[in-house]
This record gives structure tokens, C-alpha cells and sequence, in this order.
């Protein structure tokens, strides 16, 4: 079964509303499947959200968390978060595959958004999660890969 949608719009400007004139647009689903190259990248995006310690046990510098990707992922940020924080940063190094994905520095109880580089990973890829410095107060650490699948 094809889905076939044909959308034409005419008319003119009466000052509330605004028309367009000759606009044509046609778009064919011929399998009744949508697939995900389909899907803007901002309509799929989603969030891998891994808490790297409990919310009362201070933080301490070794590796935190490591897991495996679900499915190929696209990585758009890297966030962070804490439930409690103490006086310095606590910096978070990300990788992926064994390559630097991110570091996240967090000052307070959220941190700006990291740059990521070696964006894309492949279904089963490892993800490592590693405290790099912390605050001996602070408690409660999420980090947040943000992205879309591919």
C-alpha cells in the first residue's frame, strides 16, 4: 500500500492571514514504512541519561560508569549534572570506543554544554564515563549524551 499526500495552497495576503500562491508539494510513503533517514534530526532527539553514583556517597577521581551503545548514535552534547557540589569543579572525561568523546566540566550543580568530537557510534560501541577531578562534597553525578539515533 503507497500513502500519497498532495498538499496545493493559494490565495493572497488579507491581513490577518497570510496564503501562498503556486506551492506544490507531494511526498510518496511506498512500503507504509517510515524509516529514521526520514525524520528531521530534531524531531528524534533523545537523551542517554547515566547516573555515574548514588545521590549521597562523595565522588571520588576512577571511573564511574561504562556502558554499551543500544544502537548507532549520533552525539550532539554532552551534559552534567550534580545532586550536591562543594567548593571546585568536578570534571568528567567521556569516551567512546576508546576515543575521546567529551569532557564536561561541571561548576555548581549543572554544566554548559560539552562539544563532543567522534560524534558517531556504532551499535555495541563502549561508552566510559571517568571523573577526572573532584570535589570531595560533591555528590550525586549524571551525565547526559544527547543526540539522535542513526
Amino acid at each position: 500500500m503507497a500513502i500519497t499526500h498532495n498538499v496545493t495552497a493559494t490565495g493572497s495576503d488579507s491581513g490577518d492571514q497570510v496564503s501562498v500562491t503556486a506551492w506544490n508539494a507531494n511526498h510518496t510513503i511506498a512500503t507504509d514504512t517510515i524509516t529514521l533517514t526520514m525524520v528531521a534530526p530534531a524531531a528524534k532527539t533523545e537523551a542517554l541519561i547515566i547516573a555515574c553514583s548514588d545521590e549521597s556517597t562523595a565522588l571520588a577521581g576512577t571511573e564511574t560508569a561504562k556502558f554499551v551503545l543500544p544502537y548507532g548514535f549520533e552525539v550532539t552534547k554532552v551534559k552534567g549534572s550534580l545532586n550536591t557540589t562543594g567548593a571546585a569543579n568536578v570534571v568528567c572525561t567521556v569516551t567512546r570506543g576508546g576515543s575521546a568523546l567529551a569532557t564536561v566540566t561541571i561548576s555548581g550543580t549543572t554544566a554548559d554544554d560539552a562539544s563532543p568530537t567522534n560524534t558517531t557510534g556504532a551499535e555495541n560501541d563502549v561508552v566510559s564515563i571517568t571523573i577526572g577531578a573532584a570535589d570531595a562534597t560533591a555528590t550525586g553525578l549524571k551525565i547526559y549524551i544527547i543526540g539522535y539515533q542513526v
